[in-house]
């Protein structure tokens, strides 16, 4: 860093020990002025909130010029973060003639999203109501970016606990009820084979064996998805293995009732092959659970989309090289609240789900070096992204 001191232009001006005392006084407030626009975010606005002045670091974190900002409101930033009531108090302290403090989370002109530390002066006339506002700010965003991953890395770490714990109860649930089971499955084939075909008892005795074997089914399927499988990795092509997915979930449509509805599927496959290094049986069980979770979340007619592509409109460079897996639907859709629940084991928002379908795609995808991406609204849909990187790192 340069030892040398950034000079203000304003200090030309003379500094005679004999310059009069408004001459002094204005000097010093043109210094305190130009130390506070190298150091800090400064708007100034009227009672109404109209921006009629924005410093040089105004201009640079926001990526408005002057002339954009100047005439505006704050509205201009707004990046929608912050509840109604949240904006109302700020309005009615400052406009009491207080001081407001918080943080705000603005958007940039590049749709860039930024934090500023804002305080907010309320200047008052003679009569004690406010004639303008003079807000300082300063850039927060980093040490924002920091706290959001802390708190990011806390949840997962709970997640792993709770599949952990998932794992070891699956274990326990398979050795305790399905040996049992095998023994209740058993005496009642016994007692069917016993029945004449007509005899009323029988009917009784095979809907007990359904309900069996339907237990039994519940059971392999939380043990399955709990626990954690080997990985065996070998180059395989992403759209073949798509592919049967798609084709278990068609024929599971064929054996299964529908309820009546219309329900397609649909496939568009890469313009040209991915073969990436993967463990097919995973990857298309991943793909599977999302074809079936899309299917169960329409009510009426039902399609379900499913793209396999290289990736594209993603200029991070970290996610350059990634083959995608997206599965679309038509159906309920998902709200804000449950959208930061889904991936937490045992959350379900079905009578029939166990809520553990989407923490073992999310796990697979990582195990993978990939990630798992959701983009949903309530009736208009949902859309899940399996995205794998084409050269993992080894």
């Amino acid at each position: 860093m340069s030892n040398s001191a950034v000079t203000n232009p304003d200090r030309e001006h003379s500094q005679a020990p004999n310059a009069d005392p408004l001459e002094r006084s204005l000097k010093e407030l043109a210094d305190i002025k130009f130390a506070l626009d190298q150091s800090t975010i400064v708007a100034i606005t009227d009672q109404r909130g109209i921006i009629n002045y924005v410093n040089d670091q105004f201009c640079r974190i926001s990526k408005y010029s002057r002339e954009e900002l100047l005439g505006q409101d704050h509205r201009i930033i707004n990046s929608g973060y912050h509840p109604r009531e949240f904006i109302r108090d700020l309005w009615s302290t400052i406009a009491a003639g207080h001081v407001w403090k918080g943080e705000i989370r603005n958007r940039a002109k590049d749709d860039s999203i930024y934090w500023v530390d804002t305080t907010i002066v309320p200047f008052l006339n003679s009569e004690g109501k406010p004639y303008q506002y003079v807000a300082v700010r300063h850039d927060i965003t980093q040490r924002k970016l920091a706290e959001e991953q802390v708190l990011k890395q806390a949840a997962e770490l709970q997640r792993a606990a709770q599949l952990s714990f998932v794992g070891e109860l699956a274990a326990g649930l398979a050795h305790e009820i399905k040996n049992p089971l095998a023994g209740i499955q058993g005496g009642v084939d016994i007692l069917i084979r016993r029945r004449d075909k007509n005899d009323p008892e029988r009917e009784a005795l095979e809907g007990m064996r359904h309900e069996v074997e339907r237990i039994d089914g519940t059971v392999r399927a939380l043990l399955d998805r709990a626990r954690l499988r080997s990985v065996s990795v070998r180059a395989s092509s992403l759209a073949d293995i798509v592919g049967r997915a798609v084709n278990l979930a068609r024929a599971q449509l064929t054996n299964a009732a529908t309820g009546g509805r219309s329900v397609k599927i649909e496939f568009e496959p890469p313009a040209y092959p991915i073969t990436i290094p993967i463990d097919p049986a995973q990857i298309e069980d991943a793909v599977l659970n999302l074809i079936i979770n899309a299917i169960e979340a329409a009510d009426g007619d039902c399609r379900v989309k499913i793209r396999v592509a290289r990736s594209r409109n993603d200029h991070a460079e970290e996610f350059e090289d990634e083959a995608i897996v997206e599965v679309s639907d038509n159906g309920r859709g998902i709200s804000e609240e449950d959208l930061a629940r889904i991936f937490n084991p045992f959350f379900t928002t079905r009578e029939t789900g166990t809520g553990l379908g989407l923490p073992a795609v999310r796990r697979i995808a990582r195990v993978h070096g990939g990630r798992v991406e959701v983009s949903s609204s309530p009736g208009k849909g949902s859309t899940f992204t399996i995205r794998l990187p084409l050269n993992p790192q080894q």
